[in-house]
């Protein structure tokens, strides 16, 4: 609960998120993970209500 709140409850944190490897070649491979979270104030305070995504690219080279 946030500091300052007087409400009793629960607030609600929701996180999607998914991932994929393709071996590109011998001793390549290329990833990727899609993130998506969303934060919700129980008491409704829209400062409280966040939500956000990334897209995380890589490439790993083993010698």
């Amino acid at each position: 609960m946030a500091e300052g709140s007087t409400s009793s409850g629960s607030n609600r944190n929701v996180t999607i998120g998914g991932d994929a490897t393709y071996s590109v070649g011998p001793g390549v491979t290329a990833m990727t993970d899609v993130l998506y979270h969303r934060y919700n104030d129980e008491a409704n305070v829209q400062s409280n209500e966040n939500r956000g995504g990334a897209v995380i690219g890589g490439l790993q080279i083993a010698f």
